[in-house]
């Protein structure tokens, strides 16, 4: 009975498996974990393995699948997008063909009235951050994968703090993995008091989600600044701490209409992780002379793990392998999937001048790779 009933769990599971469609050494893998150990190897697939499904409503946020109201506010930018592809259709072919890509698999449009300005470090970063902050009117919008109870988010936290008693609406997702500590819990309930609303992205008891973490790191002030890139909140950006020399990340500054998608991005997620109706009308006010000089083209990529498709990975193939000169990298860690490995091999071997930065060491680096 016992060898009976391991060959049908075994059957099942490996059917189950290989229809996920999963790369062959992933499958393999996957099925000789729940060979040699049935049932830790489900307990670990369950926390950690699945592809899709472990989030729930968050195919919302890929779609971003938004009430009546705000597809009315957001309509023009549809309109947007239709003209800045007939404008692609006159330029490189690689540009329009990445337009496409991106728009079929997150639905994202390209918009046209944007400044962008790159923020090279934390240094360059947080100051800017601090100031738009300070000059908040009516809403600020926040949202980290890490956020840090430590100099930087205690100073964070009272500016804040003095915007909600000044009447503005101040609304912060947060991580719970990422931020996780007991020092962030007392910090948490801190900040609650002051008046500020901070939301977990999914709550921690979920065990069966707890692989499926927000990454993103989006800021949006008034709803005409935002901001989004790599760095967290966290005095380290600033300061590493043993074992760094410097922590090299990079950040976006944006005004114009790509702000309102970053917004709708940020609306989704708060919808989820408060329950709350998305933001209103009133969050996503009409652009001003100042917002922009444009045309400055900005697509935001919008994917989590139950994405119908893979669409950073794809957006990234898409680039280096329409690269006709050059591919520069700039990653704090380096993990390459196979085909991403293939891609940049074919183009450094065909010509083209490859080149990767990576962050030199650290303590949580022997840990990833």
């Amino acid at each position: 009975y016992l060898t009976i009933g391991l060959t049908i769990y075994f059957v099942a599971v490996a059917a189950y498996i290989v229809s996920e469609n999963r790369r062959p050494q992933s499958a393999f893998a996957w099925l000789f974990l729940f060979l040699t150990l049935p049932l830790g190897g489900l307990v670990i697939y369950i926390l950690f393995g699945r592809q899709r499904g472990g989030v729930g409503r968050t195919r919302r946020l890929v779609r971003q699948d938004l009430p009546g109201h705000l597809e009315a506010t957001l309509g023009p930018q549809c309109d947007e997008h239709e003209e800045a592809m007939r404008a692609l259709a006159a330029g490189p072919a690689p540009a329009r063909r990445l337009a496409a890509l991106i728009h079929a698999g997150t639905f994202a449009p390209v918009t046209l009235a944007n400044r962008v300005e790159v923020l090279q470090d934390a240094a360059a970063k947080y100051p800017r951050l601090i100031d738009d902050i300070k000059a908040a009117q009516r809403t600020i919008h926040l949202q980290y994968y890490i956020w840090r109870p430590d100099a930087l988010g205690e100073r964070l936290g009272a500016i804040l703090a003095a915007k909600v008693a000044e009447g503005v609406e101040v609304r912060i997702i947060y991580d719970p993995v990422g931020s996780f500590g007991l020092r962030m819990a007392l910090y948490i309930r801190r900040m609650r008091r002051a008046g500020i609303r901070m939301m977990p992205s999914s709550p921690l008891w979920r065990v069966h989600t707890i692989s499926y973490r927000n990454h993103r790191k989006i800021a949006v002030v008034d709803g005409r600044i935002g901001y989004t890139g790599g760095l967290n909140i966290g005095e380290e950006h600033l300061r590493p701490g043993s074992g760094w020399t410097v922590w090299r990340d990079t950040h976006l500054r944006l005004t114009g209409s790509a702000v309102r998608a970053l917004q709708a991005v940020f609306a989704v997620d708060w919808s989820n992780a408060s329950g709350e109706p998305l933001l209103g009308p009133s969050h996503f006010p009409p652009l001003e002379p100042d917002d922009a000089t444009g045309p400055q083209p900005v697509q935001l990529v919008v994917g989590g793990p139950d994405s119908d498709w893979r669409a950073v990975r794809q957006q990234y193939f898409a680039m280096i392998s329409g690269a006709r000169r050059r591919v520069r990298v700039q990653t704090p860690y380096f993990i390459l999937e196979d085909s991403l490995a293939e891609a940049l091999k074919i183009a450094a071997m065909s010509g083209i001048d490859v080149s990767v930065m990576v962050a030199a060491g650290g303590p949580d680096q022997r840990v990833v790779y």
